[in-house]
């Protein structure tokens, strides 16, 4: 586990809304005059960042907002925490995404690899995996970039050069694109997905990137255009939507950013509710939250986060919502033998046996010697170790 450094506060007090932070070499998370020792991935040493430096305390300080629907505070999560939170039985069944603006897929794709690796080994394995800023210009995902049991929804870039989406999708599910307005000034794909045995829900998952314009047409043309979009999205039941929008949602109180209070307005005023609630894009100078999740659910008990773990200048995350198909998929009989001290002996007893048999002269062939041992060990090993058959299952 990463130790998390002492941390440092500098907030301005009336909007409680930060203004620097940054990371030190062991994975500390430095927040400004404000001194704590503050372990990112525990619930209760997040009390600092809950207090001071999230979404829920930033909109409580809105007088305008009349939405008083509470906001689930998403911790910032170490690899190991993350482990633990996720591999929980009741998030274990839930439909989880991660989302990452990843600045280059061809640069960042070894290290997304690994991250998915190390949470596969443990068990943990996300159904859905959104990326923006894929840099991609080619219609088609090169091969190099696909992933051993999930499906790749390309859509190569078109509004910026750092453009792109891609969302990998577990193959064990069933999906249709589903088209929506095409914009100049920002990128989106939506996916309908749906599940079997009986599980008459579906999701829709879209996955959004607008560059960061300052320009107020295009932020007043990408504010219209997206909540169309919300409202197209009306007759389905359960709705995620990730993406960076490059709109900081802590500065919703700013007198010089009326997109960013009037954004998260229409967000809720459709009933979607945004999932996270830290920063998502940290530097020396600033401390941002631009990506997020936009839910709207039958049942809104999801579970979210911030993963420390570095790929890109944003920091990844994720939810979990309450939608699972109840599919078993990828049932294999794995043959297991009973191994004990006595079988150990035996096969000691004929390894020492056949060595006696072994031509060990320098002008043998060795692979004469090795075919031998091979084929030794093929016959004896079944002879010697009971075996048995177990399931191997996966649940969706």
């Amino acid at each position: 586990m990463a130790a998390i450094a002492t941390t440092h506060a500098r907030t301005d007090w009336m909007t409680n809304q930060p203004n620097m932070a940054e990371r030190t070499d062991n994975d500390s998370l430095v927040i400004g005059t404000y001194t704590a020792t503050v372990h990112l991935d525990s619930t209760d040493n997040n009390a600092l960042l809950r207090s001071h430096y999230n979404l829920n305390q930033v909109l409580q300080t809105n007088q305008q907002e009349q939405d008083n629907t509470p906001i689930n505070f998403s911790p910032y999560y170490d690899h190991e925490h993350l482990i633990q939170h996720l591999a929980q039985p009741t998030n274990n069944v839930k439909f989880k995404i991660l989302s990452l603006n990843c600045q280059s897929l061809n640069a960042k794709f070894d290290q997304l690899m690994i991250l998915i690796a190390q949470l596969n080994h443990n068990y943990v394995i996300f159904d859905a995996i959104c990326l923006q800023e894929t840099w991609i210009k080619e219609s088609e995902l090169p091969p190099v970039f696909n992933i051993k049991g999930y499906q790749a929804i390309h859509q190569a870039r078109h509004c910026s050069g750092h453009g792109g989406l891609l969302i990998f999708l577990k193959d064990s599910y069933k999906f249709k694109i589903i088209p929506f307005e095409k914009s100049a000034v920002w990128e989106s794909q939506f996916i309908n997905i749906d599940f079997e045995n009986g599980n008459k829900d579906s999701l829709l998952v879209g996955n959004i990137y607008r560059p960061p314009h300052k320009v107020k047409d295009d932020l007043d043309l990408f504010s219209n255009q997206f909540t169309r979009n919300l409202l197209q999205c009306s007759k389905y039941k359960n709705i995620a939507i990730a993406g960076d929008f490059n709109i900081n949602l802590l500065d919703v109180n700013s007198t010089t950013s009326p997109a960013a209070h009037d954004f998260p307005s229409s967000i809720i005023s459709n009933d979607f509710l945004p999932k996270i609630t830290l920063p998502t894009r940290i530097s020396e100078s600033s401390s941002t939250l631009i990506d997020n999740f936009f839910c709207k659910l039958k049942n809104d008990s999801t579970s979210s986060g911030v993963v420390i773990h570095k790929i890109s200048d944003h920091q990844a995350y994720f939810t979990c919502l309450p939608i699972r198909s109840n599919k078993i998929h990828n049932i294999e009989k794995i043959k297991m033998r009973r191994v004990s001290q006595e079988s150990i002996i035996a096969i000691g007893n004929d390894i020492r046996n056949a060595t006696g048999r072994l031509d060990l002269s320098i002008e043998t062939d060795p692979n004469v010697n090795y075919e031998h041992s091979w084929k030794l060990s093929m016959t004896q090993c079944p002879n010697i170790f009971q075996s048995r058959k177990s399931n191997s299952t996966g649940i969706t």
